[in-house]
């Protein structure tokens, strides 16, 4: 029986330890990361590079979807209000 387990554990761990290296890996990728890597290793060689300060080497691309997902909550906030007053308004017009 406990060998069973022993796999699933096994397997656990790995899941559970790898989740950082993944997340390295993911961040390599997105352009902000990158550039500031490249400015370390030529400031390494007393090489001081420019940093951008606009476009997508500007900011890391997590501020952008947080931004687009904020836009996407007040849109949902707001049509939801609009529809659930929207029964109390007809009502308050009637009774006019």
């Amino acid at each position: 029986m406990e060998s069973k387990y022993k796999s699933i554990e096994f397997w656990s761990y790995i899941a559970t330890y790898s989740t950082g290296f993944w997340l390295a890996m993911v961040r390599l990728i997105d352009p902000f990361y990158i550039d500031r890597v490249k400015a370390k290793l030529y400031e390494c060689f007393g090489i001081i590079l420019n940093s951008p300060t606009k476009g997508m080497k500007a900011k890391p691309l997590n501020s952008y979807l947080a931004q687009s997902l904020n836009s996407e909550l007040i849109n949902i906030i707001l049509q939801a209000i609009t529809k659930f007053s929207e029964p109390d308004y007809q009502d308050i017009q009637a009774a006019e």
